[in-house]
């Protein structure tokens, strides 16, 4: 009887090589407006990630960071192993408030390397308090940028999954009238 062995190099290159089930995870929750806060949330970050400097996760764990908007612009960094596969570059991304043509509600910059085993991700998230104001128009010269005015944005590189959500501050202001108005069908009915 004839058997096969896999060599040893080849079951520890499979072992150590980062699969879609190790994938580093970023997710920056924007759609608190009860109490206007934004929750990054990040997990499986072989080299740690921060929020404004303060780690909230490393290895193959999860954390996560309530920040108030009122703090204006909240900073991030983190690393994850990606075998070279993330190369390097930056994005700049508008959300729109949703019905307008270029009143921005937040704004996502990232930029990101890799020195061919581990791959770094630096960026910043700002989002608007005053609904009617913004965070003010788009830039006339945008750059390498993305403009969207859908409520899920997709960053994501090699082995790491990355989206951003925000609910329009429009569509914040609607939401509680929408409930009242749903309450008081509710009682109408009952009469």
């Amino acid at each position: 009887m004839k058997t096969s062995l896999v060599p040893p190099f080849a079951f520890a290159l499979c072992v150590m090589a980062p699969t879609a089930g190790q994938a580093a995870s970023l997710l920056i929750n924007d759609t608190d407006f009860v109490k206007p806060n934004i929750i990054i949330t990040a997990g499986d970050f072989e080299g740690g990630f921060s929020v404004n400097g303060n780690q909230i996760e490393i290895g193959y764990t999860s954390g996560s960071a309530t920040i108030s908007e009122a703090l204006g612009v909240i900073s991030f960094h983190g690393s994850w192993t990606d075998l070279g596969a993330s190369g390097a570059g930056f994005r700049t991304i508008y959300m729109i408030e949703e019905g307008t043509l270029n009143l921005v509600s937040d704004i996502l910059t990232i930029s990101w390397s890799t020195d061919g085993e581990t791959a770094t991700i630096n960026g910043t998230f700002q989002s608007d308090i005053n609904e009617e104001l913004g965070l003010g128009l788009l830039p006339e010269v945008l750059g390498p940028t993305d403009i969207v005015t859908g409520e899920l944005v997709d960053f994501s590189l090699p082995y790491l999954s990355a989206t951003a959500t925000s609910i329009p501050e429009s569509s914040q202001a609607v939401l509680p009238l929408l409930g009242a108005g749903l309450f008081a069908l509710r009682r109408r009915r009952r009469v």
